[in-house]
């Protein structure tokens, strides 16, 4: 198999989610031929299975005859040694269908022109229907492939050979079938699993309405038949009983019926539709709890580091040869921890981490000796296959197991060489003030570690075999945007009390904060961003921002845009910061991350588009104006009453890309169906054909809702050029402080006391802080406020070595290429240097720990320790031994 063949198969199959494209001729054949390649697409759709046996050249074959030659035998030849040979028909060398059949069609621009699909257009030609029609039909409506072979059958077998895996009871190992079955032996299969009355439809995770069927109801499934024919015979029974000549229930073969089943998925496998995945019959854990959820980007981040591993790392070994984890003080004493290293896992490793009341096991339950599982299975039965997007998690394939790593709040990714590894595994955490993170769980190969390290081991992580599948995810807005917005009506919907316009007057950012499990990954600082991009002003209400349909899709667009702009910018950002896979970020780096990739957060003056600058001096105007007039009257006054003249300040080109993505188009929402006639008539735009009007509009009077946008200002130019520095507008941007940790920042301010919602009459409580003294400048040092993917306590430093600036692991990090009577000499000394650490409590274990004295009393540092701080490492222990790094909640 060639490198990276499952990576780049994993890929095809994201493509597919987005833009639903069919898999590559090259990803096609190797899912054929091999066991361990796109395991999910043997049970994942009709339609996805069916397109596999698809060959470059339009026929279509199984995979046992991918591999062996085609048949010369068949079941209507008379003269070979078997009569029953599991190749019912003749092969057919006739092409019914080329693969162009599924790709895009062409577009035609407003001239009427042909031109080819957009690269990240949706397709709207694979479908089942047209999949079916490559397949030979014969009499009874029934399908086969031109190598003889029954597509029924095929796809029986084909489900079961990728996903289903054999232990050995004596040695515990677990491995796959690597060929495929042979047809006789497949049709052997079929018939045992016919007369248990398991069928096709039984297999696939998803009905046809698109609803995820959990292993649970697929066996009531199973057991309905079975009540089925128990009746039948029963009725047989009494039948005879009574002189009648009736038949037992039909154990012949039943004919399957093909359904499209809609494919949606979550940056991986086996995941789907709108909000939190329900699958009775599985224990679901609330991995998010409230608000304490990573951010999106940094999620983004996360993954891009571990599949970045897995690529360096593609001609390693996989397998898994331990676990690792640090010990909380409570474990310690039970399992000899108190040395404060780094420990391997093993059968009797109990340990729980979560939050509180939603703490789950940190090995799985097959791993550990239980009077229940007397003989546990070893940690190298798992591989390290492939990694997996999410939005509150990392979803890693170990082959026998799903493991979903939820970050939480301080979680991060860290590649550790075997070289790194070693020398991490002997320096003790918080003792000496060396390191300044926690092991959370480590996963070791032979050359390298995937770790989550953290700094207060909070993190969740959850446990499935292979069997059943990846834990279910919430909907990611970027690769399931149509579930997306459905979610976010249905939440609408369920937030509408008797009275709509008085049962949401918080603010709008922390309804949406709250809702995590529809606005996943929408933390401290994407909620200043979303309302920024989109056009927001900040301190806005629930009902101001969600009964207006022009805000709901601004709002939409903007988070599907943020996540594709982190798609497209992080792997540069992160490149520079990349050492041999570890993740070590200088001072500049680190920092670069607002100015090239946030728009307003922490930034108390901003370079503006002239249009957008117009708008919103024109906003905080007219607001000066009416607020000078109800002082003058002595009387309150209200935005509904002015909204012409109250502009939200928006600019499209900070949302084009969702605007001209094929997928779906919220452009008549935006800005009325008038206005989005005009518009469409001077840029080529997508057609809603998914998205219809009255899916969004679920509060009566929506269609009459004003957009709160000036037409005018977009009649003639829809996008400005955002690339062009000239004519741009430096303005100061608002810090608002909210029940929240961290502030909002708007380019509109707090309306003032004497402006009332008209609704209900009341006044804002909100109050400004001082944007210079919480920006990000101020506040983003070792120890302050941690914003973006480089800001982790888990991430490496760059130091100087001499004239070579070298990676270390972390803050006060010895260095690994020390012998260990340095290191112990070197840890000797610094224990005479620092006052003894104040022993740790439940209450006391994540607290800040005493400084290292800055004026040693003892004898010089010596050449050893110089080398191993590399010159300013005693005033980085000193600096950050008195702080503890905060995290944007």
């Amino acid at each position: 198999m060639p490198r990276n063949s499952i990576e780049d198969a994993q890929d095809d199959m994201q493509a597919f989610l987005n833009f639903n494209v069919p898999l590559s001729n090259n990803t096609r054949s190797w899912t054929r031929r091999g066991q361990p390649v796109l395991t999910i697409a043997g049970s994942y759709s009709l339609k996805l299975a069916a397109s596999i046996f698809i060959l470059a050249n339009g026929r279509t074959v199984c995979p046992f005859h991918c591999i062996h030659k085609e048949p010369k035998e068949t079941d209507v030849d008379t003269l070979g040694e078997s009569r029953v040979t599991g190749i019912p028909y003749p092969p057919s060398k006739t092409v019914l269908r080329k693969p162009s059949f599924l790709e895009r069609p062409m577009r035609t621009d407003s001239h009427g022109v042909q031109k080819p699909p957009k690269p990240n257009s949706y397709n709207p030609n694979f479908t089942l229907e047209r999949v079916l029609e490559f397949f030979v039909s014969e009499p009874g409506d029934v399908r086969r492939l031109h190598c003889g072979c029954s597509l029924n059958e095929v796809l029986v077998d084909f489900s079961f050979w990728k996903r289903t895996k054999i232990q050995s009871p004596s040695t515990a190992f677990i491995e796959g079938m690597d060929s495929p079955l042979r047809p006789r032996d497949r049709l052997y299969l079929i018939t045992v699993l016919d007369h248990l009355h398991l069928s096709l439809d039984q297999l696939y995770h998803y009905d046809i309405h698109g609803k995820r069927v959990s292993r649970e109801s697929r066996l009531m499934m199973w057991a309905s038949k079975i009540e089925d024919e128990i009746s039948g015979l029963q009725g047989d029974k009494d039948r005879r009983k009574q002189g009648g000549d009736g038949s037992g229930a039909s154990s012949s073969k039943r004919t399957l019926e093909y359904v499209e089943i809609p494919d949606v998925l979550v940056g991986g496998e086996g995941m789907s539709r709108k909000g939190m995945v329900s699958v009775p019959g599985i224990e679901e854990y609330d991995i998010g709890g409230e608000n304490n959820d990573k951010e999106y980007r940094e999620a983004q981040a996360s993954y891009h580091v571990a599949r970045e591993a897995l690529r360096q790392f593609s001609q390693s070994p996989r397998r898994i040869l331990g676990l690792w984890a640090d010990l909380t003080k409570a474990e310690e004493t039970t399992y000899n921890g108190e040395d404060g290293l780094v420990k391997p896992l093993n059968c009797n490793s109990m340990m729980l981490r979560g939050g509180s009341g939603r703490q789950t096991p940190l090995v799985a339950a097959e791993f550990l000796c239980t009077p229940e599982n007397l003989i546990p299975q070893k940690f190298t039965v798992m591989a390290l296959v492939s990694v997996f997007f999410s939005v509150r998690a990392l979803l890693i394939d170990l082959g026998t197991h799903w493991l979903e790593l939820a970050y939480l709040t301080h979680t991060s990714v860290q590649v550790y060489t075997r070289e790194r590894w070693d020398g991490l595994l002997r320096v003790p955490k918080s003792t000496l003030q060396i390191r300044k993170f926690h092991v959370g769980l480590a996963l070791e190969t032979r050359d390298f570690t995937l770790a989550f390290v953290s700094m207060d081991k909070l993190f969740q992580p959850v446990w499935r075999t292979n069997e059943e599948g990846p834990p279910p995810q919430i909907t990611d807005v970027y690769t399931q945007f149509w579930s997306f917005l459905e979610g976010v009506a249905d939440w609408i919907r369920s937030r509408i009390g008797k009275n709509e316009n008085t049962s949401r007057m918080g603010l709008a950012s922390t309804a949406i904060r709250e809702a995590n499990k529809i606005f996943g990954g929408v933390g401290g600082y994407t909620i200043t961003e979303l309302l920024a991009m989109a056009g927001i002003p900040a301190c806005l209400r629930e009902h101001d921002v969600f009964g207006n349909p022009s805000r709901v899709a601004r709002l939409c667009l903007a988070f599907w845009t943020y996540a594709h702009t982190g798609e497209k910018k992080l792997p540069a950002l992160i490149k520079p910061a990349w050492h041999d896979g570890l993740l070590a970020p200088d001072e500049e780096q680190r920092k670069s991350y607002p100015g090239s990739m946030l728009l307003l957060f922490g930034k108390p003056l901003v370079a503006l588009p002239a249009r957008l600058a117009h708008l919103v001096l024109e906003h905080r105007a007219a607001v000066e104006k009416y607020t000078q007039l109800a002082l003058t009257c002595n009387e309150l006054w209200y935005r509904e009453d002015h909204q012409t003249e109250l502009p939200d300040p928006f600019e499209p080109a900070y949302i084009r890309p969702a605007l001209e993505f094929s997928g779906v188009q919220l452009g008549h929402l935006v800005f009325g169906n008038q206005l989005w006639a005009s518009l469409e008539q001077q840029a080529w735009f997508v057609s809603s054909f998914i998205l219809n009007v009255q899916d969004l509009i679920i509060i009566e009077g929506w269609l009459v809702t004003p957009t709160c946008l000036k037409a005018a200002e977009y009649s003639e130019n829809l996008f400005s050029d955002l690339t062009v520095r000239q004519g741009r507008k430096y303005l100061d941007v608002y810090a608002i402080e909210t029940p929240k940790p961290v502030e909002l920042w708007s380019l509109i301010g707090i309306y003032p006391a004497c402006c009332a919602d008209r609704f209900d009459r009341s006044r804002y409580t909100l109050t400004l802080a001082d944007p210079e003294s919480v920006s990000f400048a101020a506040q983003s040092t070792e120890n302050g406020v941690a914003v973006g993917p480089l800001e982790y306590s888990g991430n490496g430093r760059m130091f100087v070595h001499g004239r070579v600036r070298k990676a270390k692991i972390g803050r006060g990090y010895l260095d690994p290429t020390l012998t260990d009577s340095n290191v112990e000499r070197i840890a000797r000394e610094l224990r005479a240097h620092c006052p003894p650490p104040p022993p740790l409590t439940s209450t006391t274990e994540n607290q800040p720990q005493p400084a290292v004295a800055k004026k040693p009393k003892r004898t010089r540092i010596s050449a050893d320790k110089l080398m191993a701080l590399s010159g300013q490492e005693n005033t980085a222990i000193q600096e950050e031994s008195g702080g503890k790094r905060r995290r944007i909640q």
